[in-house]
């Protein structure tokens, strides 16, 4: 069984409006393995947060090719595409994307809910996940009950409950304090090791690159 987890082969992304084409990404070439951190940095508008869409299949390349756990997703229906990424990726942003009339119970539940998990052993998952990031006191609460740390938690909480093969976070940590910043990274880091889970993060902070296996910098849609 090959390490590689996920891979893009020669991606390209162009945008269209009008006459106006705009080339976000220029033949990337990029490989993830089990268990593996990698970090993405560049500037704003440099093709990151694009890379990492079409990567976790959110986004179909122009050209190229992604491959998830050795299925490549050219040709694949995107209900078959949907699958692939709701078994195998999890997904971390910025900002939460809790559902605010949820519990932060209910919001780590819900991605195995759409998977048909029989509903009680989804609460227990979900029970174990949210204690391991530390909010077991925090079941029941909702969303503007937490705080942004807690918030994040249970965002990390949710990517993980699937035991997916790769996590991929945008600037996970962005809307952060310092402080709290620091600690939501470290449990990132921390979960890393426990699942075994791969990690592909965006970011344009340096301080969260100290702990990664690799720095990939990204400049005018290239990975350099």
């Amino acid at each position: 069984m090959s390490d590689i987890v996920l891979a893009a082969h020669d991606l390209h992304k162009n945008f269209v409006e009008g006459a106006l084409r705009t080339e976000v990404l220029k033949g990337v070439t990029v490989q993830v393995k089990r268990g593996e951190k990698v970090a993405i940095m560049g500037a704003s508008g440099s093709g990151k947060s694009t890379l990492l869409h079409m990567m976790g299949g959110l986004d179909q390349a122009t050209s190229g090719e992604v491959v998830i756990l050795g299925q490549s997703l050219t040709n694949l229906t995107q209900e078959a595409i949907t699958g692939l990424r709701e078994r195998h990726l999890g997904f971390v942003y910025q900002f939460h994307h809790l559902l605010p009339e949820f519990t932060a119970l209910e919001n780590v539940i819900l991605p195995l809910a759409l998977r048909k998990i029989v509903l009680k052993d989804a609460q227990v998952q979900a029970q174990d996940i949210l204690t391991k990031v530390g909010l077991q006191h925090r079941y029941h609460h909702r969303p503007s009950e937490l705080s942004g740390g807690e918030r994040q938690r249970v965002a990390i909480a949710r990517a993980l409950v699937k035991n997916p093969v790769c996590v991929l976070a945008d600037e996970p940590t962005g809307n952060l304090d310092q402080h709290t910043a620091a600690e939501v990274w470290q449990l990132l880091l921390e979960l890393n090791q426990v699942f075994n889970t791969a990690l592909l993060v965006v970011t344009h902070d340096e301080r969260l690159t100290r702990h990664v296996d690799r720095v990939l910098r990204m400049e005018d849609g290239r990975l350099l």
